[in-house]
């Protein structure tokens, strides 16, 4: 007789829609933030094909960050920054390693008051960065609504990274979606590591805009709109 894993159970996977065994996801992915603040997060319904497919770029993107916090002092990154250290020195992670190095480089940068600090800069894989942000809009949406995102409808995200160098027009209505977003009182999760901004579509609940800030320096856009 066949058993199912402990923790699992049958049911609809939030992220593809499927009927399987399924077991918790963390939203936001629990690798960016200490053990202490795991119990806060979100636990989201999802099969281990979808929840253990995400683990590599959840890891991409709290590597990221957490390279980027060597260039602050900052307590609450610092954590961050420690254990992106040790998963690089593991000898298994040696290939992820190098590919993160050979697209970053250390430089020391001055700090408005004048301290040197070290500081990476190079070139960020957004796709990956995205598809990370797109997961947690899901996760929330489903936490917020009661139900999954309709498979007839899509996440739309975006570093806003990416979106440094977007035509004017365009700016302005990003600066505008954001302008509107932010009057509200931000919602949190796990603390002020992860807070998150909402809204939606009165005549499409399906239809929603997001704003994220991930440890209070990384901040993606994102929708919910029909395919």
């Amino acid at each position: 007789m066949n058993r199912a894993r402990k923790g699992t159970r049958k049911g609809i996977c939030t992220y593809c829609g499927r009927e399987a065994e399924l077991t918790d996801d963390h939203i936001p992915p629990k690798s960016l933030f200490p053990k202490s603040l795991w119990g806060r997060l979100l636990k989201i319904p999802s099969c281990h094909e979808c929840n253990g497919g995400a683990s590599k770029d959840d890891e991409y993107l709290r590597t990221m960050i957490g390279l980027s916090a060597k260039s602050e002092r900052d307590g609450i990154l610092q954590p961050l920054s420690d254990a992106t250290a040790r998963a690089l020195a593991r000898p298994e992670a040696e290939r992820f390693a190098k590919s993160i190095l050979n697209t970053v480089h250390g430089t020391f940068v001055p700090t408005p008051s004048g301290i040197i600090v070290p500081a990476f800069f190079g070139t960020v894989d957004l796709d990956r960065l995205d598809l990370v942000t797109a997961r947690i809009i899901k996760g929330i949406f489903y936490t917020e609504r009661g139900m999954r995102l309709p498979s007839d409808y899509r996440v739309v995200t975006y570093s806003m990274e990416g979106l440094k160098c977007v035509p004017k027009s365009v700016g302005r209505q990003l600066k505008a979606i954001i302008e509107a977003l932010i009057v509200r009182e931000p919602k949190l999760i796990g603390g002020t590591q992860f807070l998150y901004w909402s809204d939606y579509n009165p005549d499409d609940y399906n239809q929603s805009m997001w704003l994220l800030v991930v440890h209070r320096h990384h901040f993606f856009i994102g929708w919910t709109v029909p395919t």
